[in-house]
């Protein structure tokens, strides 16, 4: 197959291709490209355009607040927040907690502190459940067959 251009057009097309196209055709590659471009000069400014806070809300101190609180927070329809400590209480077994907000500050409420016994057992596992009334359940170890518990509390 021959590969001489046959004409000036054919010589031009040839002459293009090698260059990477023609002026329009780069025009409309740029053009298509810039909305991508925008986009991500917009996602990598965006997090320093926002700004960062931390909050500690609480500190437990293993006392009749609880220790260790491991299963996360779930939140009510009023913003309060529940959870479990997973030791600590009258008897160092878990307790479970609510935090309100007041103002600007968050007050802390245990609402019941476990005793380990086979009455309602201990150590927490999962986080708190919130029914549609506002009762509390979750799930601890031991109880009456040391097999675990699933307990629901009205607040």
């Amino acid at each position: 197959m021959n590969s001489t251009p046959v004409c000036k057009e054919e010589a031009q097309l040839s002459s293009e291709r090698l260059r990477g196209g023609s002026p329009r055709t780069n025009l409309r590659s740029a053009m298509a490209a810039l909305p991508a471009l925008l986009l991500a000069v917009v996602l990598l400014l965006l997090p320093l355009a926002q700004a960062q806070t931390y909050s500690v809300l609480y500190n437990f101190t293993r006392g009749s607040d609880g220790a260790f609180p491991e299963a996360g927070l779930t939140a009510d329809k009023g913003g309060n927040l529940y959870g479990t400590a997973y030791q600590g209480g009258s008897s160092d077994r878990a307790t479970v907690f609510k935090l309100a907000k007041k103002g600007r500050n968050w007050v802390f409420s245990p609402l019941y502190s476990f005793t380990g016994r086979t009455e309602d057992g201990g150590l927490p596992y999962g986080s708190v459940l919130i029914d549609a009334n506002g009762n509390l359940y979750c799930t601890l170890q031991g109880g009456a067959n040391r097999y675990g518990v699933v307990w629901e509390i009205t607040p």
